[in-house]
């Protein structure tokens, strides 16, 4: 996963709150914090499904648009998730998760 910069970090910050205030983007509320990595903002839903949305480029003025949705089958709710050597770790109720390189 790319490092990020202050700026993008602060414009990352900034389209959260917009996709915030735009339920179209995540259906099912979220416990698990989003996680940036490149261009893309994860959002983990608690019953296991996740919305990928890719930034709009500075030469863009696009909106954000969602790249992918993914659902994963779980027993219970997601908690929290966290980002580490390129896979995702996601907690759940009864498990933890590794989603990519082990």
């Amino acid at each position: 996963m790319k490092e990020m910069t202050v700026k993008s970090s602060l414009f990352f910050c900034l389209l959260f709150a917009v996709i915030l205030e735009n339920s179209a983007f995540q259906e099912d509320s979220s416990w698990a914090s989003p996680i940036v990595a490149g261009d893309k903002l994860y959002f983990f839903g608690k019953d296991g499904d996740t919305t990928v949305i890719q930034a709009p480029s500075k030469q863009q003025a696009a909106a954000p648009s969602i790249v992918s949705k993914n659902a994963l089958t779980i027993e219970s709710r997601v908690y929290g998730v966290a980002a580490i050597n390129g896979a995702f770790l996601i907690h759940t109720g009864k498990r933890l998760i590794c989603i990519g390189k082990p």
